[in-house]
């Protein structure tokens, strides 16, 4: 029996011996001398899905004109475009507001133009999208391209907004307020201002000529600084360091400008020079009289302004707005603020 028990254990033994061992799994390697590395997600990375989601419930939120100031906003906000230090509070008066001048407001961030970074209190968000809305006033169509910088805390409220001081558009377009600036620094710049102009609707020139407002429309910057030379002078010497967003200064003869500086604003409505020449008919006075040709074009050119820039050391008021989708100065207006007889 004990012969019979060696024998089985020597023919087991053979077998173990003889059968194909296992093959070693395929993520491991025989080489001892790889290194396997492991690649962490850095805090922006990981953090990026929840701040997006959050922004992307700010901007439903404006779709839907049911801002909750405090869902998004800290209780007090460094800069929210021209305030600053200014309440959560009354960032959602002023949201709730312009609810009043837009329907049918759809939002769209752009991933491609979105970046973040961390900040030691919290993230910096620059976030770039395209917007239209519907002009309850016009009852047109208003297309947009946004471009902003955002800061948020640790908690994801929101306590710096503004416009990305790179802000550009797509396709080489460009916002108001990087068309304000590339306007302002053309200021003098006969060859460089022409560029601003459209060259068929061309752009109205409103000055003070005694008592009377005048209104020609120039196509040129030729024409104005030979035809114009009131508006061309006010215009070469014009001076705008930094632009205030959303934001017009109250104004009367008596104490003139309360604020000082330059300010750009959407407008609802822009009919200086056609108001003008209307109210000027009614004079019967043939010296400033405007025939219907003329207030038309007025009419017409100014309808297409949707901003407008004012420089308060030069009294001077610019309208401009988009035609086929590029920016265009419409009016060149130094009697608007002439308190003069």
């Amino acid at each position: 029996m004990k012969k019979i028990g060696f024998v089985f254990y020597l023919v087991a033994i053979f077998f173990w011996a003889c059968s194909p061992k296992p093959k070693p799994e395929e993520n491991h390697t025989n080489d001892t001398n790889q290194i396997h590395t492991i690649t962490k997600p850095d805090s922006a990375t990981l953090m990026k899905p929840k701040i997006m989601g959050q922004m992307r419930a700010y901007y439903t939120s404006l779709e839907q004109e049911k801002i909750d100031e405090n869902q998004f906003f800290a209780h007090v906000v460094t800069v929210f475009y021209n305030s600053k230090d200014i309440s959560s509070a009354k960032i959602g008066e002023s949201l709730r507001e312009g609810f009043k001048k837009m329907d049918n407001r759809k939002i769209t961030i752009d991933e491609q133009a979105t970046s973040l970074k961390i900040t030691p209190d919290g993230y910096e968000l620059i976030l770039g999208g395209t917007s239209t809305h519907t002009d309850v006033t016009k009852k047109n169509t208003v297309e947009g391209v946004f471009r902003n910088k955002i800061i948020l805390d640790k908690d994801l409220k929101i306590t710096y907004y503004n416009v990305a001081p790179d802000a550009e558009r797509i396709a080489g377009e460009q916002n108001e307020l990087i068309f304000a600036q590339q306007l302002v620094a053309a200021f003098g710049k006969s060859e460089t201002l022409a560029n601003f102009i459209h060259p068929d609707k061309g752009v109205v020139c409103m000055y003070r000529s005694g008592a009377f407002d005048r209104m020609e429309t120039r196509r040129t910057t030729e024409e104005i600084k030979v035809k114009n030379k009131a508006v061309w002078k006010v215009l070469a010497s014009a001076n705008c360091s930094d632009i205030i967003l959303n934001k017009i200064p109250a104004f009367n003869c008596e104490t003139e400008f309360k604020e000082k500086g330059c300010f750009l604003a959407p407008v609802s409505q822009f009919d200086e020079a056609a108001r003008t020449a209307t109210e000027l008919n009614k004079l019967n006075d043939r010296s400033v009289g405007y025939n219907e040709k003329q207030k038309d074009s007025f009419k017409e050119i100014e309808g297409m302004i949707t901003h407008q820039l004012i420089i308060t050391d030069s009294n001077l008021l610019l309208g401009f707005g988009q035609i086929e989708g590029k920016w265009y100065l419409l009016e060149i207006n130094i009697s608007k603020f002439d308190c003069s007889a």
